[in-house]
């Protein structure tokens, strides 16, 4: 922590570096609050649909393939069961490198372990990429409702991926809405991850 800083300052970072283990810089994640004009306006553009709660689409633009996902933003009940994801595929089969398998939307906010919603990531960029991203998504919903139960937390959230013609992802962004329940109001934020080039 620097001298003269808070820890929740700290937390509450604009900008992130990713570092792999040799502590070379691979991406960068950047914060910033949005308006409701803004998350309103880039719904629409990417027009999803969600079936029981989740939404997938995908498509392959100059050997490029880009994911976009839908949910709704719910945390899941700590301490409960995870699912084996050891027999599912994923959207980026051709990386084979050492990897971990990613939810593009986290299951931790309620992303289902399907296909559709698992990518191999680096685990650098699991670890230290996602989960950081996933930790300040969680963050949001607690200042938005302090001590609240975890089904009062909530909100929806669309994230849009893209990955190399190897299966390498290259970016990550995520655009959150969280509900205020009619007590507070209602915030918009975005949260983007770019691998170094």
């Amino acid at each position: 922590m620097t001298k003269g800083k808070s820890k929740k300052n700290t937390r509450n970072w604009s900008r992130k570096s990713v570092l792999d283990n040799d502590g070379e810089k691979i991406a960068h994640i950047s914060y910033k609050k949005i308006t409701k004009a803004d998350y309103d306006k880039g719904k629409k553009q990417r027009n999803m649909t969600r079936l029981k709660g989740f939404g997938q689409k995908s498509v392959v633009v100059s050997g490029e393939k880009h994911i976009t996902v839908s949910g709704i933003l719910r945390r899941r009940n700590p301490g409960s069961s995870r699912e084996s994801l050891a027999a599912i595929d994923v959207v980026n089969p051709n990386f084979t490198q050492q990897s971990h398998k990613s939810h593009f939307f986290p299951d931790v906010f309620g992303g289902p372990n399907k296909q559709e919603n698992l990518s191999n990531e680096e685990p650098r960029m699991n670890l230290s990429g996602h989960k950081v991203i996933e930790n300040r998504i969680g963050r949001l919903m607690e200042e938005a409702h302090p001590g609240a139960h975890t089904l009062k937390r909530r909100g929806s959230m669309e994230i849009e991926g893209s990955f190399s013609a190897s299966g390498e992802s290259q970016s990550r962004k995520y655009h959150i809405h969280i509900d205020g329940n009619g007590t507070t109001p209602d915030t918009f934020h975005q949260i983007t991850l770019t691998r170094k080039q």
